[in-house]
């Protein structure tokens, strides 16, 4: 897995938050739609799903 600098994965986190698409957040920042997936997948990990689904 690319290894990201913690800023880019939380501005990531944001955009996903706001409703972007893997997709949109993939081509703004240049990176790989399996990237994107793994930075959101990590975060949902981490917390309950209830949790996290809500915030979206």
């Amino acid at each position: 897995m690319e290894s990201l600098p913690r800023h880019l994965e939380l501005t990531v986190i944001r955009s996903w938050l706001k409703g972007k698409s893997r997709d949109e957040i993939a081509l703004e920042f240049g990176k790989s739609q399996g990237t994107i997936s793994n930075i959101i997948s990590t975060l949902r990990n981490s917390m309950t799903r209830y949790d996290f689904d809500s915030m979206r």
